[in-house]
């Protein structure tokens, strides 16, 4: 498995700013056909996103948790739909080019409508930075406090021996779509749950300023974020129903033809367990997320395995905020590392052993397969972890889009040559901010401006693309 966002950002190596070179820069595309985001250097990154687990093969490790089981009833405690909240930030005491590039759970979309860009062993940022303390939290809340989720600070307090100590934000929910108990009117009204993602809603932006211990190496930020006035911003609305269409089979979580559709026009929700009947409109998707968590999870087919070598998505628009960007990712998984620690559990025969440590087989398609080459089950087709190839496209929010072969065909080939396992898609709506923030102190109690920071905040569906190394 690959270490995660945070540990590679502790490696950037200090390279010097190529903004002005004429070369090839963070954030775009390999190809020079494709136009992907402006490397726009940021002081910082935040992201808030209510995720949307929509079949099987998923885990939340795609949002970069450590847990690689997949996400069903058993684990999540209810029934279908699944779906999470979940923050994420980092800033920095110096401006990096592209910084938005790593640390979410999606790519950064194209600038440019109906365009995409390739991307392979995607990097995080490039430059020499130390993180920021902001304070314990960074919070969105709505106007009339009905609506707020707050991502705490990690470490939460700094450990006695801090020469290492790295500062971001994390924060994760499953999601509360309304106020508990419903607001009633009165004016004493309060929310013992508040929404922790309102959609469409408006919120405001804040941190109440912290100030890190000497010892640290780590900046600080000691105003709040109302010393320059706090940003309010608008959260996307959802994506609302979701209908894929397609030629040829449906292939289910095993990877095989299901034999209760067969071969021709298929059609399916974007959804945890797809409708027992194909529905004739995206329309006719509505609610069918809802009370699905009995069914078997979906396995979509990706544009390579049907007739025709494409897969339509099709959506309702959106009407409300003019400035949502609507995009879709399709991500190719790298080979799972069998002897990684992430991986691996103790193989003790006695309660008194210690034993060894061995691949732990409940990742298979069938533990008791004693082979080093048994088939993994669905979640861990290939290492959530690494991102061995991409293709990121910006879509027209007018409701429909075609995602064909030739669009991912070179990531499909570099996939295949360096033995990738799996893949997953990202459909996304989102908003975005650029926020002024107070300068930031460093340990020599220097005065550095870095504003803005990068704020999105995204409605994704995730889904797996039934995908076989070397088909």
């Amino acid at each position: 498995m690959r270490k995660p966002t945070l540990i590679l950002l502790l490696l950037a190596a200090c390279i010097p700013d190529y903004k002005d070179a004429d070369v090839k820069l963070v954030g775009v595309g390999y190809n020079p056909d494709e136009i992907g985001p402006s490397p726009t250097p940021y002081g910082g990154v935040v992201e808030y996103s209510l995720i949307n687990f929509s079949g099987a093969g998923l885990s939340l490790a795609m949002m970069q948790l450590g847990s690689l089981g997949e996400i069903s009833e058993a684990n999540f405690g209810s029934k279908a739909p699944y779906r999470a909240v979940y923050g994420f930030s980092y800033m920095f005491d110096s401006q990096l080019t592209a910084a938005d590039s790593l640390g979410g759970v999606t790519s950064v979309p194209p600038d440019v409508e109906e365009s995409c860009y390739t991307t392979f062993e995607a990097t995080g940022p490039i430059g020499s930075f130390t993180t920021v303390d902001v304070g314990s939290y960074l919070q969105f809340r709505t106007s009339d406090g009905n609506g707020l989720f707050q991502v705490g600070r990690l470490p939460g307090d700094y450990p006695g021996n801090a020469q290492d100590a790295f500062i971001y934000y994390f924060g994760f929910d499953w999601w509360q779509s309304a106020p508990y108990p419903v607001d009633d009117g009165s004016e004493d009204y309060r929310p013992l749950r508040p929404a922790n993602f309102p959609l469409g809603q408006a919120v405001e932006f804040g941190f109440p300023g912290g100030l890190a211990p000497q010892y640290a190496p780590v900046s600080s930020l000691p105003q709040p974020s109302s010393a320059v006035g706090n940003t309010v911003f608008t959260l996307p609305q959802d994506l609302g129903p979701v209908m894929l269409e397609w030629e040829g089979v449906r292939i289910d979580a095993k990877g095989q033809e299901d034999p209760a559709f067969p071969a021709g026009t298929q059609r399916t929700c974007l959804s945890y367990a797809g409708p027992a009947q194909a529905p004739e409109t995206a329309e006719a998707c509505e609610g069918s997320g809802e009370g699905l968590g009995a069914g078997d999870p979906q396995m979509y087919t990706g544009p390579w395995d049907t007739e025709g070598e494409k897969v339509t998505f099709r959506w309702t628009p959106g009407t409300q905020n003019p400035n949502e960007i609507v995009s879709l990712a399709v991500r190719f998984l790298g080979p799972v590392d069998r002897k990684d620690s992430g991986v691996l559990v103790r193989d003790a025969k006695t309660p008194c052993e210690d034993g060894e440590w061995v691949f732990d087989r409940s990742y298979q398609e069938d533990p008791s397969d004693l082979s080093d080459t048994a088939p993994l089950n669905a979640a861990l087709r290939g290492d959530p972890a690494h991102n061995l190839a991409e293709v990121t496209c910006r879509l027209k929010d007018d409701g429909e889009y075609t995602l064909s072969m030739n669009t991912v065909q070179e990531a499909y080939t570099y996939a295949q040559r360096y033995g990738a396992e799996g893949a997953v898609f990202y459909l996304a709506r989102s908003t975005e901010a650029d926020v002024e923030i107070p300068p930031v102190m460093n340990a020599y109690e220097q005065k550095l401006e870095v504003s803005p920071i990068k704020l999105t905040s995204r409605v994704i569906d995730i889904g797996r693309f039934w995908y076989e190394e070397g088909q």
